[in-house]
């Protein structure tokens, strides 16, 4: 009998990002440099997911998808 333990981990974290009520960045962080390497790359996923989220009134969590990453966004 083996079990096995999985230690938590924030690997699976690839970006935190904060915009304002325009969608301008106030803060970011990405943690796969992979994923969206220069700046315009980043800028675009964050307008992506900007324009998919701003019309809401849902002061909740919103999961979402944008290729090639769900994300997880709290409006406030």
């Amino acid at each position: 009998y083996h079990i096995c333990s999985l230690q938590p981990s924030l690997y699976t974290v690839k970006a935190i990002f904060i915009l304002d009520n325009d969608g301008n960045r106030l803060l970011s962080k990405y943690y796969d440099p992979e994923l969206y390497p220069s700046m315009k790359e980043q800028k675009n996923f964050e307008k992506n997911v900007f324009n998919k989220t701003h019309k809401t009134d849902s002061r909740f969590f919103r999961f979402l998808f944008v290729n090639p990453c769900m994300c997880v966004c709290v409006c406030v």
